[in-house]
């Protein structure tokens, strides 16, 4: 039993010592890295975004001492008055922005959707070398369960034969057998579970001996936990 417990864990270690991650970490530093960078353009234009709506909704035309500048420079009139933009050209550029945050929430959602699927095969890579561990723990939870119902049994018999309802090691088994059984549990719903021959045998050799015992039981009832 020990040299094969030594030779599973060994064999665990070493499947473990074989996975290498280098590959997934730089393509998950990568798409991080993508996404960090969509995010961040994503706040640069929604916040030049509003700095257009506010500069266009204060628009006022251009500043009376700079087209009179303009119009001793030279400048033809007409272009003297237009300034810098009109609040049509800031709205025109806000809009331009605001259409652009659609694309860069797909781009984003795409970037990570990717990394969520990347992860998320680098996690099935890590457990497939626990897969047979998994395994073998599950079946020793199993043996484990089987026998504490075995031993509840026993305890049960030992406890109504010789009436002794108050048994501390009772209460302990009882509150043990309570996570133990049902339809998602390790032990499947049992109505009646068997006395071990070991201690059936033993206490049926009781029998007649004392007017104060009870009958010995062949099986338990679970319908109490």
């Amino acid at each position: 039993m020990i040299e094969a417990k030594t030779k599973a864990t060994a064999t665990l270690a070493a499947a473990v010592g074989q996975l290498d991650f280098t590959q997934g970490n730089e393509e998950i530093d990568r798409l991080k890295a993508q996404i960090e960078h969509v995010a961040r353009k994503d706040g640069e234009t929604r916040a030049e975004a509003a700095r257009l709506s506010n500069e266009a909704t204060n628009f006022s035309g251009p500043a009376p001492d700079a087209v009179a500048a303009a119009i001793l420079e030279g400048v033809e009139l007409s272009e003297a008055v237009k300034g810098p933009a009109s609040r049509e050209q800031l709205e025109s550029q806000r809009d331009g922005l605001l259409a652009a945050l659609e694309p860069l929430r797909q781009r984003a959602d795409a970037l990570r959707h990717q990394l969520r699927e990347l992860e998320g095969q680098e996690r099935a890579r890590a457990f497939s070398a626990f897969q047979d561990h998994v395994a073998e723990l599950a079946a020793r939870q199993h043996r484990a369960a089987r026998e504490i119902v075995e031993c509840h049994a026993a305890l049960q018999a030992v406890a109504d034969t010789c009436a002794q309802p108050y048994l501390p090691e009772m209460r302990k088994s009882r509150a043990a057998m309570a996570g133990l059984m049902g339809p998602e549990h390790l032990i499947g719903w049992q109505l009646d579970i068997p006395v071990p021959a070991e201690t059936r045998d033993a206490l049926a050799l009781l029998a007649g001996k004392s007017r104060a015992l009870r009958g010995t039981p062949v099986a338990i009832s679970t319908r109490d936990l």
